[in-house]
């Protein structure tokens, strides 16, 4: 196991022992697969809502987390999430109509080995952390999240949207 994973383990684990601690889980608000053309890895941009935790709340965890059914076991599937820049209309995005700006660097990015499918699944998860602060510090404009999933098929992509959580950890 990573050693950032075992740090987002314990915080899992910790916030609701604490008494000034709190976990929400959240669901994207809007998601739509990007259309791309052949040979390019599936693609899809969420909206993240951050508005349950309280104001004054220290975000101290973040992470875009599920598991995805029906994943090829047959070799090593990667996944990533970009920051995206501007506002983005689902409708347009969906029909091909509105290119999604996004950073050029991932904020989080997670590998499924075959190894990894055969003891745990198809589980996903992306350490979003810093991008949610910055999000709730205004230092930066929450657009959302471009997800790059490499190695599998838009169809199993989208069908997989509804399985991610956001899991929010905070402390008041």
């Amino acid at each position: 196991m990573k050693t950032g994973n075992l740090l987002i383990a314990a915080l899992i684990l910790l916030a609701p022992l604490s008494a000034n601690a709190g976990r929400l889980l959240r669901e994207a608000t809007d998601a739509a697969l990007v259309p791309v053309a052949d040979g390019h890895p599936a693609t899809a941009v969420l909206r993240l809502d951050l508005s349950e935790v309280p104001q004054g709340a220290h975000l101290v965890g973040a992470i875009l987390e599920g598991a995805m059914e029906n994943l090829p076991t047959d070799g090593s599937l990667w996944f990533a999430a970009y920051p995206i820049r501007s506002d983005w209309d689902q409708r347009e995005v969906r029909a091909g109509e509105e290119e999604v700006a996004v950073d050029e660097e991932p904020t989080a990015t997670w590998e499924i080995s075959p190894l990894d499918y055969e003891r745990n699944g198809g589980f996903v998860r992306l350490d979003l952390t810093d991008l949610a602060q910055s999000w709730r510090g205004r230092d930066r404009a929450n657009h959302g999240v471009m997800i790059v999933a490499e190695g599998i098929d838009a169809e199993v992509l989208q069908a997989g949207l509804s399985q991610l959580k956001l899991v929010l950890l905070y402390s008041e």
